[in-house]
């Protein structure tokens, strides 16, 4: 029985022995991994592409985005400087027909301009003279020479409205024939310096008509304003808004001064925009009590608004003088500090291309009758009241431009009244009065429209 039981255990004892070696056979041949086949490496990715120029690179997660870098200023371009203009010509003729309530040939008063009327000046009379019928006022040649900065400018007149532009004849051998002619320098393109003859800075109607509102010219241009001067004119430019000109001449409308002191003259004009502008002038004599003019002390003022085809102009003038002395047969007259004024106010509107309309009112006032010069007559001696005549005109205006989209060709019918406190006009029996009417129609043909 122990022998069974031995061998019984034995063989146990062989079985688990026999297991144990194959779970250690197993576990060995498990611990032992099978060879891994080679592993393919994947080429390298592309990089990303760059960024567009201008744009900075995408930020990095966890970094703030960087500010974008400020554009460059843009580059200054310099204005290239203006070209020299060369040598320009121009031309136009003026003539009219005009009728009027004073006789043929009667005088006419000291405000009446170029029209409906003629000049006489020899050595009895400078004055003139009613006119009706047709007539030339002007025919003139301009022309203006810019080499940068030196120029010139000469302008040639001929016609009946010569000797009354000078208010006098000169003769063929002076400037009877010349109202500019002058040289400029330009120095810098803020500064303009003129010398000779030219036309005066004051005012806001000049000679020629078409550039007026009205045909006929006003009577505070012709009885109360300077027309030209001889001497130096400077212009100082600091921008396109202000301009500030000065002068030294010789006086008023002449070409030599009768005393050695000569006139100064100082103007601002200021344009803020395109629909305003405003100039305000003086111009004075130093030596007032030798100078037969009138213009001691000068003042002018004038305003322009435009708006679209809407214009309006305001001038204004005061002159005061230095004492002066009336003597005549039987009388002799002072004067302390004489004065005259006048304002003129116009409107124009160009209804189209072709036509337009314009009126125009002034007071003027000769206070101390240096103008007018109006008699007296008292004990059989005839003598110049002292006391101030006044003068009213209302001027209204047609325009007709009948070549479209050209102002070479302009066409003008003023009717124009007149009244004032003294009898200062002619009527057709040739007898003083105070109330006088003409009617003028204009032609002007230029070549520079």
């Amino acid at each position: 029985m122990k022998v069974l039981q031995l061998t019984y255990r034995a063989t146990s004892l062989s079985a688990l022995a026999s297991i144990a070696v194959l779970a250690t056979s197993s576990v060995a041949v498990a611990q032992d991994p099978a060879p891994e086949p080679p592993v393919i490496q994947p080429l390298p990715a592309e990089p990303p592409p760059p960024p567009p120029p201008g744009l900075p690179p995408e930020p990095v997660q966890g970094e703030f985005l960087p500010p974008p870098p400020m554009a460059p200023p843009p580059p200054v371009e310099e204005e290239p400087a203006a070209a020299p203009g060369g040598l320009k010509i121009s031309a136009f003729v003026d003539a009219f027909y005009s009728f009027q309530t004073a006789k043929q040939g009667s005088a006419s008063p000291v405000h009446r301009a170029y029209d409906a009327q003629s000049w006489v000046s020899n050595s009895d009379t400078n004055a003139g003279f009613a006119q009706n019928g047709f007539g030339l006022s002007f025919a003139g040649i301009d022309a203006s020479y810019d080499g940068g900065q030196l120029g010139a400018t000469i302008s040639l007149r001929a016609g009946p409205s010569v000797p009354i532009f000078y208010a006098g004849d000169t003769g063929p051998l002076g400037i009877d024939n010349i109202t500019q002619a002058y040289a400029t320098w330009s120095p810098t393109p803020q500064l303009s310096i003129d010398f000779g003859q030219f036309s005066t800075i004051f005012g806001a109607e000049v000679a020629e008509s078409w550039h007026n509102l009205n045909y006929t010219r006003g009577g505070l241009y012709y009885a109360m304003q300077p027309f030209w001067h001889t001497g130096l004119r400077a212009s100082v430019s600091p921008n396109d808004k202000v301009t500030v000109t000065g002068m030294v001449v010789n006086g008023v409308n002449t070409i030599r001064d009768d005393n050695e002191t000569p006139s100064l003259a100082l103007q601002l004009s200021v344009t803020p925009n395109e629909l305003f502008a405003l100039s305000a002038g003086w111009l004075t004599t130093l030596q007032p009590s030798s100078d037969g003019g009138v213009f001691d002390n000068f003042f002018d003022l004038v305003a322009s608004l435009t708006i679209e085809r809407f214009t309006l102009i305001l001038n204004a003038d005061l002159c005061i003088n230095g004492d002066k002395e009336n003597i005549g047969p039987g009388y002799e007259q002072f004067l302390d500090d004489p004065m005259f004024w006048g304002v003129s106010l116009a409107a124009g509107y160009q209804a189209t291309d072709l036509f337009g309309i314009a009126l125009r009112g002034e007071l003027l006032s000769d206070t101390d009758n240096q103008l007018y010069k109006v008699t007296r007559s008292n004990f059989g001696v005839t003598f110049p009241t002292t006391q101030q005549t006044n003068v009213v005109t209302v001027t209204g205006t047609l325009d007709f431009k009948p070549v479209n989209g050209s102002n070479n060709l302009v066409i003008r019918w003023d009717n124009r009244i007149e009244t004032s406190n003294e009898e200062v006009f002619f009527n057709r029996s040739e007898n003083p009065t105070n109330v006088w009417f003409g009617s003028t129609l204009g032609v002007v043909v230029s070549t520079d429209g």
